[in-house]
């Protein structure tokens, strides 16, 4: 309690200024002259309660979002309970009093389910199934399908604290891939995890299933019913999480037939849903504030840089680099210049800053080549290798870097997403008293 300067009322009124004021008095009330104090209460937001409620709403617009074309008919509704015995561990389960209603009941302490995944997955697969008019005994059959994970990433990723804060990444694990030019293979994504995957892969797939569901919802393929499509196949059996499948049930979810460009053969669909989702996954990672690693940038620029030549002789076409041209024996047309140079200018927006400079005086030479002639090219040469050492230094410092991280990241950050699913484990399970003597033991190491 914290105690404020002494008031004085007349002993009959007491009890209306404390009922108006939220107040105590400490004594009793017999007319002499009392001391009065603030009682300290808990913000209604951080009640159990109240935490629940939030983060079923949250479950309930996400899935609102994912499926807009599931039939209002059938649509059931979703409602909170909260156990009243204290014995409940985890988030349970049962039909409603509709046909599609599941009442959901949530745990007295919010720190049971709190940053657990696997009840998440469970809490929006309910969610789903009560959205298409189906009870809650099915959400075995898709609480790991890749939509479910990602829902659920995206809840807890909302009830994070920090995730509103300027410049905090959804996905820190694959854009430090894709920074680095590595992709998960479209259709693994596709696929459940199997049990026992280790956590932090399994947080990774869980990330590449929140992409894809970005993209999706980006290119106007939830809009088409594409989650209701996938869902109900894999409730009823039909579905295998394949890339064929997905590229059958999207291919007709699309706003616009033109705008996918489809051909007769299954391949070639598959083929476009690849570079589909790699192209869409480096629009979303990759951008001026989340540029590519300096090695990844040198491997794209080599690529980039390259200028169509038509040897006059033999009338052989190659790919000439910049540096080929010095000596002016080897004269590009100012189409092939012009192309390349917009090819650079559109690599600025995944170029890291200390290189955006010397990566435009590289274009600006190949303006002036192509403007004023060909005795300009020693300046387009000297330019890509001012380049070519800016970006070599900023290697040796993301090298540096790396090391020094290494050496300073505590084991806490290194496995925390394992200690976390150790701890969720062991709550479900209840049992293993090795585990408990080795999670006391870090707990005291901390």
């Amino acid at each position: 309690m914290y105690e404020v300067l002494p008031v004085f009322f007349p002993a009959k009124k007491n009890i209306i200024a404390i009922l108006l004021a939220g107040v105590s008095l400490a004594g009793t009330l017999r007319g002499q002259e009392e001391r009065l104090y603030f009682r300290h209460f808990d913000s209604a937001e951080k009640s159990d309660r109240f935490v629940s409620g939030r983060v079923l709403e949250r479950a309930k617009h996400l899935t609102g979002l994912c499926l807009p074309r599931a039939a209002s008919e059938k649509t059931g509704s979703v409602s909170l309970e909260m156990d009243s015995t204290g014995t409940q561990k985890r988030l349970e389960a049962r039909p409603g009093k509709r046909r599609g209603d599941i009442r959901v009941r949530f745990p007295a302490k919010t720190a049971l389910w709190e940053g657990d995944m696997e009840q998440m997955c469970d809490l929006m697969a309910w969610c789903i199934l009560a959205k298409m008019g189906r009870g809650p005994g099915k959400a075995l059959g898709i609480r790991t399908h890749w939509i479910v994970r990602a829902l659920a990433k995206k809840l807890m990723d909302e009830e994070n604290a920090s995730s509103g804060l300027p410049f905090v990444r959804s996905y820190p694990m694959v854009y430090a891939l894709a920074a680095n030019g590595i992709f998960a293979s479209f259709d693994s994504i596709l696929i459940s995890p199997p049990e026992g995957t280790p956590p932090n892969l399994l947080a990774l797939s869980d990330e590449y299933a929140s992409l894809l569901l970005d993209i999706c919802q980006r290119t106007g393929l939830l809009q088409g019913g594409l989650a209701e499509k996938l869902l109900t196949s894999e409730l009823d059996g039909s579905g295998n999480g394949s890339l064929s499948f997905f590229s059958a049930a999207a291919e007709v979810s699309f706003p616009s037939r033109r705008q996918a460009s489809f051909v007769a053969e299954t391949d070639k669909k598959q083929n476009f849903f690849l570079s589909w989702f790699e192209q869409n996954a480096e629009h979303v990672l990759l951008t001026f504030f989340a540029p590519v690693s300096a090695a990844q940038f040198e491997i794209i620029y080599r690529k980039t840089a390259r200028i169509r030549f038509v040897d006059p002789e033999t009338f052989e076409v190659r790919r000439i680099s910049i540096t080929d041209l010095a000596g002016g024996k080897k004269t590009p047309e100012d189409a092939e210049l012009t192309e390349t140079a917009r090819r650079l200018s559109l690599l600025t927006a995944v170029t890291p800053p200390c290189l955006q400079g010397p990566l435009s005086e590289v274009r600006q030479a190949l303006d002036r080549v192509r403007l004023q002639g060909m005795e300009h090219v020693e300046e387009a040469v000297e330019a890509e290798r001012k380049l070519i050492r800016e970006t070599g230094r900023l290697c040796g410092i993301e090298r540096y870097l790396k090391k020094v991280q290494e050496k300073q990241i505590g084991p806490g950050m290194r496995l925390e997403a394992s200690l976390r699913a150790v701890r969720a484990l062991r709550m479900k399970t209840q049992s293993g008293t090795g585990i408990d003597r080795l999670l006391d033991q870090w707990d005291e190491y901390r």
